[in-house]
């Protein structure tokens, strides 16, 4: 009668064990605490940053624009009449200079020839034009490379912030204004100024 009673204790036990709702361990020991796994939000230090290719940053239109320089004249000839305009002169905005190893613009052929640029731009009226209105020119009607080159023709630029970091330079509208533009024995001659406002 004895050995019946602790049987069925032990069973007892062992249902009492079973319906626990604390967990079991493989071994038999006591259960381990459990924390949820952490949620993977990243930090702001790490996370992968957005930047949107040079020339196409946006710039505020207001600010305190100051005068980089002014009326720089500049002579770019091309023999690109025999070649059909392969040969090229490069155009530095951010100090005027020609063939300087920095092409923002790019002149080529001749009668009349092209200016180039992958950088923002637009067709203003003059280099009178403000940098405000230049920039609103680029929102509304921005002008396409290539364009051809002719007697009074400005076009206005927004030269690229990370290329002008880049060389330690600042930022600029850049007023580019054609004043001659001929073509003697094969060599295409442009004549222009360049007008530029540093970007507060």
């Amino acid at each position: 009668m004895g050995l019946v009673l602790s049987v069925s204790a032990l069973s007892a036990a062992g249902c009492t064990s079973n319906t626990s709702d604390d967990p079991v361990t493989n071994d038999g020991g006591l259960p381990t605490a459990t924390t949820a796994p952490e949620a993977n939000t990243g930090s702001a230090t790490t996370a992968p940053a957005t930047q949107e290719p040079a020339g196409t940053e946006t710039i505020d239109p207001v600010g305190d624009y100051t005068r980089a320089y002014q009326d720089e004249r500049l002579i770019a000839e091309s023999p690109g009449c025999v070649d059909n305009g392969n040969f090229t002169i490069g155009i530095d905005f951010d100090r005027p200079q020609i063939d300087a190893g920095t092409d923002d613009a790019i002149y080529s052929g001749c009668n009349p020839g092209t200016i180039r640029s992958q950088l923002r731009q637009a067709e203003v009226s003059g280099p009178e034009v403000t940098p405000a209105e230049c920039l609103d020119k680029i929102r509304t009607q921005p002008a396409h490379s290539p364009i051809a080159a002719a007697k009074g023709l400005t076009l206005c630029f927004e030269t690229s912030a990370p290329q002008a970091e880049s060389e330690a330079q600042t930022q600029k509208i850049v007023f580019m204004t054609v004043t001659q533009v001929s073509s003697v024995n094969n060599r295409g001659k442009l004549v222009f100024t360049l007008t530029a406002w540093n970007v507060p």
